[in-house]
């Protein structure tokens, strides 16, 4: 097989993406599954790098997340895709850090002294429970704020913590560029549900 790009190029309509040689009854049978697998993994490249250009353009030290919601058997290669286009990934697996989401806080009520090797990220739930554990956490997440109320909240957590990081998520498309402005992650879901690309192959006699 030669491949003609590398990962993260981009290709105009009508670029031949990669040639590969065989006998008839294997590339018959692996085609389609191949053609299918680029038109996803592409389109996870190409919308990641959308959404990061956009936020990049406003704050060139945002980092875009996407979420562990890949489909399933396919994480390795989304991952992957979302590197490509020059994005990264919120969490591989629920060993990467520990996550306390505001169902956490719904069930338990409130968290007592957090120790952990790992990093800790909190979704707190209410104003208070934001300058609460702002001092403890290594980065919170503020999805319930408005990109006027981040810029105003934003300072005043990084003088409780200098190390902490503000990331976002949920937010649509139009948003990013406002978001951005004021945190230092974007977590996205979007480049996962991508339009697949119209790819095409053609298979000749040699």
């Amino acid at each position: 097989m030669t491949s003609f790009l590398d990962n993260g190029k981009r290709f105009e309509e009508n670029s031949i993406l990669f040639e590969a040689e065989g006998d008839l009854r294997t590339i018959f049978k692996l085609w389609r599954i191949s053609q299918t697998f680029l038109s996803m993994t592409c389109a996870i490249a190409t919308k990641t790098k959308m959404i990061s250009d956009a936020a990049k353009a406003v704050n060139p030290d945002v980092i875009i997340a996407t979420s562990r919601k890949t489909h399933p058997g396919f994480r390795k290669y989304e991952l992957k895709a979302v590197r490509a286009g020059d994005g990264d990934h919120h969490r591989n697996s629920l060993s990467d850090s520990v996550l306390i989401t505001q169902n956490h806080f719904n069930v338990v009520g409130t968290f007592g002294k957090l120790n952990s090797m790992r990093k800790i990220e909190i979704e707190p739930r209410t104003r208070d429970e934001v300058f609460e554990y702002a001092p403890i956490a290594d980065v919170l997440l503020l999805d319930h704020y408005t990109p006027e109320e981040l810029k105003e909240v934003a300072p005043e957590l990084r003088k409780i913590n200098p190390k902490l990081e503000i990331a976002v998520g949920g937010i649509e498309f139009k948003d990013i560029p406002a978001y951005a402005e004021a945190v230092d992650i974007v977590v996205t879901t979007a480049p996962y549900y991508a339009k697949p690309f119209d790819l095409t192959t053609k298979i000749d006699r040699v």
